[in-house]
């Protein structure tokens, strides 16, 4: 995933490129992102847009997130068992345990990291205030769409009765424009070079399973939602 200027450079040299990916985002209170309005804090005005929201997603059950460090072995075990389901026509990431230690348990930030969990699908969300709370989607792991449109609602859920602002997530699937609305949603461009050209050819596509877990987007966007 690369910015407008070194995505010409890597043109340059053969890299292909692809807009397949979005990065959604979700906000929960749109209010705070308004500098004047926030520091009049103006609680009612929150208090009402939640109240909106909450009847919105009153159907779903609550599911309360745990510290991530508790649940390594089960989020350990799911990737080993989603790397063995994988379609071997694509190219895929791979996340193995030494990848995930890194990633996560050795992560500077591993205090906000956390894990949702839902009739065996999970989350692993990244959760942290910087100007605004946020909630930051690093990675899901589902069953089918069904269940992961199901995840994001009950994630939806907690994050609006927590004071969450904003929700955040990569992702290239269009059956979550229920939740993200389409409005607030940014194509990334993401590029690939490989010397193999039938491999060149299907990264000409993307990943079929990028998100915000494999790039360093959630830590760069603190600030700019633009």
């Amino acid at each position: 995933i690369c910015s407008d200027d070194s995505l010409r450079v890597l043109k340059k040299f053969g890299w292909k490129d692809n807009y397949a990916v979005k990065r959604l985002t979700k906000p929960i209170n749109p209010l705070n992102f308004l500098p004047i309005v926030k520091n009049l804090k103006l609680n009612f005005a929150n208090a009402t847009l939640r109240y909106f929201m909450k009847k919105k997603y009153s159907f779903n059950i609550s599911i309360n997130p745990y510290k991530i460090n508790d649940n390594f072995k089960i989020l350990n075990e799911s990737f080993k068992l989603k790397k063995n389901l994988q379609n071997k026509e694509f190219v895929t990431i791979i996340r193995d345990e030494k990848w995930l230690h890194w990633r996560l348990m050795e992560c500077p930030y591993r205090k906000d990291i956390y894990f949702f969990e839902y009739k065996n699908n999970f989350a692993i969300v990244h959760i942290f205030f910087k100007d605004v709370k946020r909630l930051n989607i690093l990675y899901t792991y589902s069953t089918d769409k069904l269940h992961e449109n199901e995840l994001y609602s009950h994630i939806s859920n907690w994050a609006i009765n927590n004071d969450i602002d904003v929700l955040w997530a990569i992702n290239r699937s269009t059956e979550l424009k229920n939740i993200f609305p389409p409005i607030f949603s940014k194509t990334l461009k993401f590029a690939s070079w490989s010397s193999d050209e039938k491999i060149l050819e299907i990264l000409q596509h993307g990943l079929l399973d990028l998100q915000g877990i494999d790039t360093d987007t959630d830590s760069c966007l603190y600030v700019d939602e633009s």
